[in-house]
């Protein structure tokens, strides 16, 4: 019985999940702008990047519960090499070229050793002979037996090997095809239903995406709301430049649009899975004190700086500490 599509399932390790959603972004231009979705997207990220590095009153520290975040703007470039798609533009492979001017010197090598003389092909043959001893194995393998009986046969073997790499090499499933980069206006060119085809190259649509990737504490849609009640114009800002994006008011919508384009995180692993944001900067804070009252209490030398019992009273009234 076929059931239908079925959401994807964010993983979990102890109380940390993660959420890994890939959205496809709006083509074309805004209105009103010069700029396309994916130019004003990568200005919006780029602000948001320095925001959150200069100040910790950023939009993003205002999450209480939030781990990691990574975005990433995915081009068809990227998702396209190795691909061979009618209309799409590749560099030409620097391997075919070398491989072309590579087999054009070696035939003519070979040319010029037909055209040498017999008394050649001993030095051939001493030279075989010699690299088969220095092999030194107790027990050679059978062809490597019939090679040093037969040096000529080996000097074929080995060119019959060299023809068959220029080959592989050669051959189109062997290349690496690299896409050129696709224009973001393109799509104004391709031609639309009831507009006449102005004769320009048909180009098939490759979509730009946006790839976010989250790590959190508790269950998403509580991260989700806490989105919402946070960072909400922020976030608006991001993710309106995606497609079919209800905006955070509306959350019901939004929180089925996430599950929409959600996608299955094959691997999830976290070294510290019961340990959460908060409890990590209270975990930080203590460090830094005690290691503030050890520089009290202790010289570098190991000699005795201070009252030992009135500067650990003072670290545990900073660190809201109770001793029995």
């Amino acid at each position: 019985m076929d059931k239908g599509l079925q959401w994807a399932r964010s993983r979990r390790a102890g109380n940390i999940s993660e959420l890994t959603v890939m959205l496809p972004i709006r083509r074309g231009r805004i209105p009103g702008e010069r700029r396309t979705y994916e130019e004003r997207l990568r200005s919006v990220l780029g602000a948001l990047t320095s925001s959150a590095s200069s100040t910790r009153l950023a939009p993003l520290n205002q999450i209480p519960t939030l781990h990691f975040g990574r975005v990433a703007i995915i081009r068809p470039e990227h998702y396209l090499v190795h691909s061979d798609i009618p209309g799409i533009d590749y560099f030409d492979h620097p391997q075919d070229q070398y491989t072309v001017k590579d087999e054009a010197e070696q035939l003519g090598h070979e040319q010029s050793k037909e055209d040498q003389s017999e008394d050649v092909q001993p030095q051939r043959n001493t030279l075989a002979s010699s690299q088969i001893q220095e092999q030194g194995a107790a027990f050679p393998a059978r062809d490597s037996i019939q090679s040093a009986d037969n040096p000529e046969r080996q000097v074929e073997d080995e060119e019959l090997a060299r023809l068959q790499t220029l080959m592989e090499r050669r051959s189109p499933s062997k290349r690496e095809k690299v896409p050129k980069a696709i224009d973001p206006y393109q799509e104004t060119f391709s031609p639309t239903v009831g507009i006449p085809d102005t004769g320009k190259r048909k180009v098939p649509e490759a979509r730009s995406f946006l790839l976010t990737l989250v790590i959190f504490d508790g269950d998403p849609i509580v991260y989700l709301r806490e989105i919402a009640t946070f960072i909400e114009e922020q976030f608006d800002k991001i993710f309106e430049n995606c497609e079919n994006y209800p905006y955070v008011r509306n959350f019901e919508e939004f929180w089925r649009w996430v599950k929409r384009f959600q996608i299955q995180n094959d691997t999830f692993y976290t070294p510290y899975p019961n340990l959460s944001v908060a409890r990590i900067k209270e975990l930080e804070l203590f460090k830094r004190r005690f290691d503030r009252f050890v520089s009290k209490v202790r010289s570098p030398n190991g000699y005795k700086v201070g009252s030992l019992d009135e500067l650990f009273d003072e670290f545990l009234r900073a660190s809201h500490q109770i001793s029995s």
